[in-house]
């Protein structure tokens, strides 16, 4: 399976910790695009997006960062791309 590219948004208030997650999902092997951040509402943990067609591979990486929460990318997020949008949580996931 091509592993499409995952841009990785901050939803939470500590400072850098899109850039470390997406340090942390790079070297597992995935492509990064954006990193910035997710303020479109509040996410109680950390959640995949994934575009339509996609969900096996946000399957995958939720697998390998044992991460619980799963969604339908948003409107306004890729529609090509993987979001993986961090919350407080991630430093006990497998960040």
């Amino acid at each position: 399976m091509t592993r499409p590219v995952v841009d990785v948004l901050n939803n939470s208030r500590i400072r850098g910790l899109a850039a470390k997650a997406a340090k942390d999902v790079q070297a597992a092997g995935w492509t990064i695009g954006t990193v910035g951040n997710y303020s479109a509402h509040v996410l109680p943990a950390t959640t995949v997006f994934y575009p339509a067609g996609e969900r096996d591979a946000a399957e995958q990486l939720a697998a390998e960062f044992h991460i619980r929460q799963l969604s339908p990318a948003d409107p306004q997020m890729s529609g090509a791309h993987l979001t993986l949008v961090v919350t407080r949580d991630w430093d006990t996931l497998g960040g």
